[in-house]
């Protein structure tokens, strides 16, 4: 799937459910672009059993649908090609961050990445602010 999404915005999401765009292994996204976001986790949500929303039919018939989606991350993106990020915040409060440990984004299968400027409010180390899981040519900055 050739998609082409440049968010060169400031944006302020507010959510308790986190965010999640995701290809699939034999269509991913491609050429999405994340510029200046800052997402304002409010009464945050166990993720266990997280669905992605299927619009239309559903036609897979395995977990693709939800196993990046029940990641403990605010912001997983999964299945894509050739990524930017320059600057993500997440903003939880601390109390929340403790009851719900979570990396600020994490990547499943992404390749051909450039990561910068990613942070949360926590200043726990664990989890990581960032998270890889397969894909090649990602490369993470401050």
């Amino acid at each position: 799937m050739d998609e082409l999404m440049d968010w060169n915005r400031k944006v302020n999401p507010v959510s308790g459910t986190g965010l999640l765009l995701q290809g699939m292994p034999e269509s991913p996204l491609e050429n999405i672009t994340l510029r200046n976001i800052t997402f304002d986790v409010m009464n945050p949500q166990d993720y266990a059993k997280r669905k992605k929303p299927i619009g239309g039919k559903r036609t897979t018939h395995d977990d693709r649908d939800t196993k990046s989606a029940r990641m403990p991350t605010d912001a997983a993106l999964a299945n894509m090609k050739n990524l930017t990020i320059d600057g993500l915040h997440i903003n939880m409060q601390e109390s929340d961050f403790k009851q719900f440990p979570r990396s600020a984004l994490a990547l499943f299968a992404v390749d051909g990445a450039h990561i910068s400027g990613v942070s949360r409010t926590s200043s726990s180390d664990n989890p990581a602010v960032v998270e890889q899981t397969g894909g090649k040519q990602v490369h993470i900055t401050p």
